[in-house]
C-alpha cells in the first residue's frame, strides 16, 4: 500500500509479518523495511503492546531488550498513554528499551489514528464479499493518500532514531 512510497523522508522498501515464535512470542508484530535519506535499509521492528496489566508489559519490554535476536535493527514501542505515565509504570525496563544503547523510540497510541488503518484492514479482509480487488483497494489508498497522511504511520517514522 505504501510500499515504494516515501513518508516523512523515509522510503518504505517493504513490510514483513513477524510470526511468533522463541523469546518474541508475538512481541514484535511486523518489520517496516524503510530507506532513510542517505542510509542503507534498516529493518524496524513495529511492536504494539495495548496490555494494561503493568506485570504483562514489564516482561514484554524484559524481552524486547533482545530484539536484535529477531533480526530487525531498531524498535519501535506503541503503546496506549502518555510517556511519563509509561515510565511511571515500568521505572526500570522502559528505560532501558528507550536508552541511547537501544535506540528504542516510543509512540503513544491514540485510536483516532488506528481508523484508517483498522478500516483499510477490515476492507481487505471482506473484499470477496464486496467483490473488490487487492489492486483496487491499494488504488483507493494511494489515491486519497490515506496512509501517507496517517498520523501514526508519520510518528513512527519521523520518532526513530536512524
Amino acid at each position: 500500500m505504501a510500499i515504494g512510497q516515501t513518508i516523512a523522508g523515509v522510503k518504505i522498501v517493504r513490510l514483513d509479518r513477524i510470526y511468533p515464535s522463541g523469546r518474541n512470542q508475538g512481541l514484535i508484530d511486523f518489520k517496516l523495511v524503510c530507506l532513510p535519506a542517505d542510509r542503507n535499509p534498516v529493518e524496524l521492528g513495529i511492536c504494539v503492546l495495548p496490555f494494561l496489566d503493568i506485570e504483562v508489559v514489564n516482561e514484554a519490554y524484559m524481552r524486547l531488550l533482545v530484539y536484535k535476536d529477531f533480526g530487525i535493527d531498531l524498535l519501535c514501542l506503541i503503546r496506549p498513554g502518555d510517556l511519563k505515565t509509561n515510565l511511571c509504570q515500568s521505572p526500570i525496563w522502559l528505560p532501558k528499551l528507550l536508552s541511547n544503547d537501544i535506540g528504542g523510540s516510543p509512540i503513544s497510541l491514540k485510536p483516532i489514528d488506528l481508523l484508517g488503518i483498522l478500516t483499510t484492514l477490515s476492507v481487505f479482509s471482506h473484499k470477496q464479499q464486496h467483490g473488490v480487488t487487492n489492486e483496487a483497494i491499494c488504488a483507493y489508498l494511494r489515491a486519497e493518500e490515506l496512509l501517507i497522511k496517517n498520523e501514526l504511520i508519520k510518528s513512527i517514522l519521523t520518532t526513530t532514531k536512524f
